[in-house]
């Protein structure tokens, strides 16, 4: 084996200091993204993330209710249609009009048995579109309707 010179052992304590200090960074490192995984951690418990389904859905809404606004037709399901009173101004348009639930149906795009069962009440709340189909069938306004 060699002897080592001055050089080369002022060469070897350099390279061993180097290494001292590089093990003393990457165990800052370690340490820093120990804490940054905790704190993030932290922050998804504290935030509930909507699922994409709720952000479709929303999106969706916020479309259709900006669809409503442009053509000036109220919010059906905020105005809070109360089905019995829809089945009645349906109704009572329709025979005003003079026409059977076959001629609406005609005119408006909507099935025959629907229109008993929104005219009975049976059917619920109908939809904006729906409502808007059948204002047009009836040649009335939407606030007629509901």
């Amino acid at each position: 084996m060699g002897t080592f010179t001055d050089q080369d052992l002022v060469e070897i304590e350099a390279r061993a200091a180097a290494a001292a200090n590089l093990q003393s960074d990457v165990a800052a490192l370690v340490a820093t993204v120990r804490r940054l995984q905790e704190e993030n951690e932290r922050l998804r418990s504290l935030v509930e993330l909507p699922t994409a389904e709720a952000l479709s859905a929303a999106l969706v809404e916020r479309i259709r209710n900006d669809i409503r606004a442009e053509l000036g037709l109220p919010n059906v399901a905020a105005a809070g249609v109360v089905p019995g009173e829809f089945a009645a101004n349906l109704r009572r348009l329709r025979r005003s009009a003079g026409l059977t639930q076959e001629q609406l149906s005609a005119r408006c795009g909507i099935a025959r048995e629907k229109i008993t069962m929104f005219e009975t009440g049976s059917r619920g709340n109908p939809t904006l579109e729906t409502v808007a189909a059948f204002a047009r069938g009836l040649g009335c306004k939407v606030g007629d309707l509901v």
